[in-house]
């Protein structure tokens, strides 16, 4: 049988063959048409498609890097940027949730508003961090004034929920944070303090010396509550905002401990806004081989020999100070009519102001340090 009627017709079995395939073919038509049109209509079944927003965390706290620091009960921040690269305005709330002393969730809230098609822009997230939330990854996520969640776009141009902060050591309140702001690399007397040279890790009071650039400094005074000491040798205030500066101010009247010395920055100083909290107005400098007053500070009479040695062969710029009623010389009894270290209350806290930069008046050979 050749499979075809004498009349040149298909035979039946083949006929419904036939139909069957192109009905199969029909339907797998019909089924990818479906999905083609699920994944236009339905939410959850669209492709990853990039967010308008793109967002980064820049640091947690003062300090960036892998030696981001918060102390446990005190205000923080996780200091984000943002870049809206949408042709309207984005506006709403960043948010941190963190778990409280009580074990409740506390959201804290930072305003955004991001122009079109804007550049990079900063803002600082402030929260508490609490040991009780250490398990917990700290996450900023961002919501529109529609309380909807805006998603981010990631460095490798990823949309993801919100933005994940870098691990940070969570210090504890029974320590004391020094931050000096002198330079890239701490001050050699500072750093001598910090308690991994003093091996009391485990004392209580124990220092922790950070250092910092001044210009990182927060533009709010919570940004600066974990610190106890603020060290600035040779002080340059001239690339502080007036903001971080009144910050500055604030955050002694709080409580905090200030200490400034004056050198060849002297003007940048005296001519800055941080200027009228001094205890002295800086007038000029002067070059002097000898500096009795500071040495009168110095306990170690081996000390106090190599000290005046030192200045006979290598002056110290001194400023030339005016001293304001508020001005208290340190110590109260020293010897001179014009000592060189003068301190001022202001609030709560103090601002120590020392006439010379200690790099000078204290140098760090370790013939010198080993004293």
């Amino acid at each position: 049988m050749s499979g075809v009627r004498q009349d040149g017709l298909p035979m039946q079995r083949e006929a419904v063959r036939s139909r069957t395939v192109k009905t199969s073919q029909f339907q797998i038509v019909l089924v990818r048409a479906a999905c083609c049109l699920a994944a236009v209509v339905l939410p959850g079944a669209r492709p990853v498609l990039a967010a308008d927003v793109e967002g980064r965390v820049l640091r947690v706290g003062l300090f960036a890097g892998d030696h981001s620091l918060a102390r446990t009960g005190c205000w923080s921040f996780v200091e984000v940027q943002l870049r809206n690269k949408k042709a309207a305005v984005v506006e709403g709330q960043l948010r941190i949730e963190q778990t409280d002393r009580d074990g409740d969730v506390a959201t804290f809230v930072q305003e955004v508003a991001l122009a079109p098609m804007s550049e990079w822009r900063t803002y600082q997230v402030y929260f508490i961090p609490y040991e009780i939330d250490r398990a917990r990854e700290t996450m900023v996520r961002l919501f529109d004034r529609d309380d909807k969640l805006v998603p981010f776009e990631d460095a490798a141009g990823k949309e993801q929920s919100h933005l994940t902060c870098p691990g940070f050591i969570l210090m504890s309140g029974d320590h004391l944070l020094v931050v000096d702001l002198t330079g890239l690399a701490k001050l050699p007397h500072v750093g001598l303090l910090d308690m991994q040279k003093t091996s009391k890790r485990d004392y209580v009071n124990s220092v922790v010396v950070r250092k910092m650039s001044p210009s990182d400094l927060p533009g709010h005074p919570q940004g600066l509550e974990a610190v106890d000491v603020i060290t600035w040798d040779n002080a340059d205030p001239s690339r502080v905002s007036p903001q971080q500066i009144a910050a500055l101010v604030e955050w002694v009247h709080r409580g905090g401990r200030l200490l400034v010395t004056a050198g060849s920055n002297w003007q940048a100083l005296a001519g800055s806004p941080l200027a009228e909290w001094m205890p002295v107005l800086i007038k000029g400098v002067t070059r002097r081989d000898e500096v009795q007053e500071f040495e009168d500070l110095v306990r170690n009479d081996l000390y106090k020999l190599r000290l005046a040695r030192h200045y006979l062969k290598n002056p110290v710029t001194r400023c030339q100070m005016t001293l304001l009623p508020e001005a208290m010389p340190v110590p109260s009894g020293g010897r001179g009519d014009f000592p060189i270290v003068y301190r001022r209350f202001v609030g709560r806290g103090w601002i120590t102001l020392i006439g010379g930069s200690l790099q000078e008046l204290l140098p760090v050979p370790s013939s010198v340090v080993s004293a």
